[in-house]
């Protein structure tokens, strides 16, 4: 090219020059040219000048770029896929006791009336089995993780829906000593998902729940 090496790819390439000093002769190396991100292989030949004596030396590079995505792609696809044949049978285990559970709080609810608190038993034997279907589904996400999750906006009524909330919580609070108050009265109807913003909810007063270490007020409100 009857260029200097150090001007090449403004001087990208000077580090070959070190290789060419410690005698390696085959090495791969990734670089940015031109700003764009590039695997090369090089391969360094010597040659003995006879009229002068002096050692030249021939640089092979070859691009590999594309060669590399295929390979990574490669590798990706495949451990997604043992990813894919994992959480399936993960998931198998765990549907057969959650469905065991569910039909054990569906029998609950229709073929046992308690002699008292019969309101309360009915609310809770109704909250195990809408949990059994909310797991199913963090399931089902799960095995369709690749995928975007589809927001189902329905009506909501808000009072209803953070009662069932805070009785989850209302045991685990008060074995902790934690003052676990639901306030607010009114009703209010809101469109959401009701399950994704549950699973968030959840997830945020459990880590309120297992953050707190001493007696302590933690607050669900109601709120216009």
């Amino acid at each position: 090219m009857g260029k200097n090496f150090k001007s090449l790819s403004n001087g990208a390439l000077n580090f070959v020059k070190d290789k060419i000093s410690a005698n390696i002769q085959n090495f791969e190396n990734e670089l940015k040219i031109n700003g764009e991100q590039k695997y090369l292989s090089f391969t360094i030949s010597s040659l003995e000048d006879p009229d002068t004596s002096q050692t030249k030396y021939s640089v092979v590079i070859k691009d590999l770029t594309d060669t590399k995505r295929l390979e990574e792609e490669a590798k990706r696809n495949e451990k997604l896929s043992a990813m894919g044949e994992l959480a399936s049978g993960v998931a198998h285990e765990i549907r057969n006791p959650i469905n065991a559970i569910g039909m054990i709080a569906q029998r609950l609810n229709k073929e046992f009336n308690p002699n008292e608190n019969e309101n309360e038993y009915l609310d809770i034997t109704q909250i195990l089995r809408n949990e059994v279907n909310r797991i199913n589904k963090i399931i089902t996400q799960f095995l369709s993780y690749a995928k975007p999750i589809d927001v189902n906006l329905r009506p909501v009524d808000i009072k209803s829906y953070l009662s069932e909330v805070y009785k989850l919580f209302e045991v685990q609070a008060k074995q902790k000593l934690i003052v676990f108050i639901l306030q607010g009265t009114e009703s209010i109807t809101i469109n959401l998902d009701a399950d994704l913003i549950k699973q968030s909810l959840m997830n945020i007063l459990q880590n309120a729940f297992d953050a707190t270490k001493i007696m302590a007020r933690l607050f669900l409100s109601i709120l216009d």
